[in-house]
């Protein structure tokens, strides 16, 4: 029986999130790190232009990568929380897989809806100064105009999406257990929101925190993955 894990990075993230994080996984996992059009391996593709379509594009690759024999997972960083749990739930549905586990990270669950911004009509500077305080893009790259520009673009693009998601209510619940992972001074999401993670299994489900905010991953990989 083969065992995969699926990897879904934050709004503007890559494959680069995850970069270190396959020496921590056991061997006879395999470890596929998803992108979404626009930005790392998929440069050249264009962005997707809403939430449908995100949905669609990652639940084919995933669906390309399972067989009758796979035992999976999914983990969701941020923005990628609600993409794992919108595919899973597809592939659920359609294909009658269920996950052995899933990993969200960083993000409260798709009921609760209270960051929503703007940004179509937000002044740049605003739009940068709002990035500073989610933490999404370190200092030395803000301060570099042109590859600012780069990622900014990829950013907007990706908030633009996970916009246009629409949380439809239901009695899905998952068979397996829960992994919730946050930050104590995580400024976007706060313990009582992990919490909520609780309804949606009526397995086990496990917070954990540690002491940094948004990006806790960076300096937690091995202690996350064991």
């Amino acid at each position: 029986m083969e065992k995969k894990i699926f990897l879904i990075p934050n709004a503007g993230g890559s494959h680069t999130l995850f970069y270190g994080l396959k020496k921590y996984i056991n061997n006879d996992v395999e470890v596929i790190i998803l992108e979404l059009p626009g930005r790392g391996k998929r440069i050249r593709e264009q962005f997707l232009k809403n939430f449908d379509e995100a949905i669609s594009d990652l639940y084919n690759i995933i669906c390309l990568n399972l067989t009758n024999n796979s035992k999976y997972s999914i983990f969701g960083y941020s923005m990628g929380c609600i993409l794992a749990y919108e595919i899973s739930k597809k592939i659920i549905e359609y294909k009658k897989f269920e996950p052995i586990h899933m990993f969200f990270a960083a993000r409260y669950p798709p009921h609760i809806k209270k960051d929503f911004i703007d940004i179509q009509s937000m002044p740049l500077n605003n739009f940068i100064e709002l990035i500073k305080r989610w933490e999404g893009l370190p200092e030395e790259i803000l301060n570099n105009k042109s590859i600012r520009e780069f990622y900014l673009n990829i950013i907007w693009n990706d908030l633009n999406v996970l916009y246009s998601h629409k949380f439809v209510e239901s009695k899905f619940k998952y068979k397996c257990d829960l992994s919730i992972f946050g930050g104590k001074y995580d400024k976007l999401v706060t313990y009582n929101d992990l919490t909520e993670w609780l309804l949606y299994t009526d397995k086990n489900c496990n917070i954990y925190q540690y002491d940094e905010g948004h990006f806790f991953i960076n300096n937690n990989l091995e202690e996350i993955i064991s």
